[in-house]
């Protein structure tokens, strides 16, 4: 619709410049009045449509050993962003990923529903200012190639210290975390943002 406009305002030049009614010795020629034209033409910037920009959600997995890091803006008591305001910076580490039984040491019992995955994660608030908080309960989730995203739910956590609270900066949890995943495959992804789908990390599946 912007490229019709513009075609129509150059349209409108063109009107003004040949004008109507007699000539007149002082009027500009025909070729005088096309390259006039021409030139306006050529200052016309073209319509570009914006790019779509790339899916800042999306995370590429992280291995045993590497870390991933991701911010939570500052909010006000009423629970709204503050403009301006210092964001907490998270980070996660996987220490191990692991499948596992029903165990005391793991704190499974019964069967899963797919397979028990166990995480241990040394999360972090490396951030300047600003408390940030992990909580993995209900916003775990998996998904594969062929199947669609699922809260895979965490039910089960390991006997030790939990990485699951808030964290002032500089403070730091090595934990666990146990995962009912339905298959040995795909990603899990801890999506600390429901509402702006925003993720954290993610893990891919071991075989």
């Amino acid at each position: 619709m912007r490229a019709t406009r513009v075609a129509a305002g150059v349209i409108g030049v063109v009107m003004v410049a040949t004008g109507c009614g007699s000539s007149s010795s002082d009027e500009p020629s025909s070729a005088e009045t096309r390259a006039d034209v021409a030139d306006v033409v050529e200052d016309v910037e073209p319509v570009v449509e914006d790019e779509p920009e790339e899916d800042e959600l999306a995370v590429e997995p992280i291995g045993v050993g590497e870390s991933a890091e991701w911010e939570i803006p500052e909010e006000d008591e009423y629970g709204d962003v503050v403009e301006g305001g210092t964001p907490a910076v998270m980070r996660v580490t996987l220490d191990a990923a692991e499948w596992v039984g029903a165990s005391a040491e793991h704190g499974t019992s019964g069967s899963p529903d797919g397979e028990w995955l166990r995480l241990d994660l040394t999360v972090s608030n490396v951030g300047d200012a600003g408390d940030g908080t992990f909580s993995p309960y209900g916003l775990m989730y998996w998904e594969s190639e062929t199947h669609a995203a699922q809260d895979v739910g965490t039910l089960h956590m390991p006997a030790g210290a939990d990485v699951d609270t808030t964290y002032r900066p500089g403070q730091s949890v090595s934990g666990g975390i146990v995962l009912d995943v339905p298959e040995r495959d795909g990603v899990v992804s801890y999506v600390w943002n429901l509402f702006g789908g925003a993720v954290g990390f993610a893990v891919e599946v071991p075989e």
